[in-house]
């Protein structure tokens, strides 16, 4: 018995990796609430719409101080004009507030 790292011919074994605990599209407290739960995660991806997206953002940033915040509007946003226009873009003042990189 060696570990699969030794088989793969690596020197040490590999480092954890951080990866995107995924909130589900909800209302803002749910979402909120969900994040609470979530609270030992250090990445939150959010599934957002485009309807009430800055909101969610702002109820879930609140309830997770800590974590690194990152968006999926899937088919939600369009365009990338539309994007762009979105509040939570990751360009925008509010998204830089509410810790969205």
């Amino acid at each position: 018995g060696r570990p699969v790292w030794q088989l793969c011919g690596l020197a040490r074994p590999p480092q954890p990796l951080v990866t995107a605990f995924t909130l589900s599209l909800d209302t803002p407290a749910a979402m909120a609430a969900a994040a609470r739960a979530a609270h030992d995660r250090p990445l939150l991806k959010l599934k957002l719409t485009g309807d009430g997206d800055l909101e969610r953002v702002t109820a879930v940033r609140q309830a997770a101080p800590g974590a690194r915040l990152i968006v999926d509007a899937n088919e939600g946003w369009k365009t990338p004009g539309e994007a762009r226009r979105k509040p939570v873009n990751t360009r925008s003042a509010a998204s830089a507030a509410s810790g969205i990189s």
